[in-house]
């Protein structure tokens, strides 16, 4: 018998069925991430909320998960930021005032395949910026999933919408803004980036 032809196919032999076998991972890994890729579509309302010298800005989040796979949430990584903006200046660039952040979903840790889950955070707003009356708020939600295993970065997503409150017709004695006095507030909402991250 011929050693180095023995050795030599031996060695083929090796070399394709390595081929075969991360081929398989491969396609694997790739079904895996098309299918079980986590999908989720955010919706952002903005409501502002007037009584006497008092202002509060409600943001209600509904979070659904249009995937075929739970999520597992990183609570803590979930986040809404609200601002303001008093002016527009003529260069477009408009300066948001930051108000604060809250964590967006702080009693959920998983969102199951066709669930959506919700949460409202009402945030306490000056009367007046320093430019005079607000013009408009910014709302801005990040979701993260929980890092699975062998993925370097977690399934991130970003939404955001801009409310352009109402100016109101009349007010209650009490100084409130009634619901009937107030035309359809202008909601500019845009559909969810997905930042979907990590290895495949």
């Amino acid at each position: 018998m011929d050693v180095g032809l023995t050795a030599r196919a031996v060695s083929d032999f090796a070399t394709a069925g390595a081929v075969v076998v991360g081929g398989v991972w491969s396609y694997f890994k790739f079904i895996q991430g098309q299918t079980f890729a986590g999908r989720v579509e955010i919706k952002i309302y903005q409501e502002l909320h007037t009584y006497r010298n008092c202002h509060t800005l409600d943001v209600d989040i509904t979070l659904r998960n249009i995937g075929i796979s739970r999520i597992n949430l990183a609570t803590e990584s979930c986040v809404v930021e609200i601002y303001g903006a008093d002016a527009f200046p003529a260069n477009n660039e408009v300066e948001w005032t930051r108000f604060g952040g809250a964590l967006a979903f702080p009693l959920d840790d998983a969102v199951e395949s066709g669930e959506a889950i919700h949460h409202k955070t009402v945030a306490p707003i000056p009367t007046t910026g320093q430019n005079g009356s607000w013009l408009a708020f910014r709302a801005d939600v990040t979701v993260v999933a929980a890092k699975k295993r062998f993925r370097r970065i977690s399934d991130e997503w970003h939404d955001h919408d801009i409310f352009h409150p109402p100016k109101p017709r009349g007010k209650s004695p009490s100084g409130s803004i009634h619901d009937h006095d107030r035309p359809q507030a202008d909601h500019r909402h845009r559909e969810t980036r997905d930042r979907t991250k990590g290895q495949r």
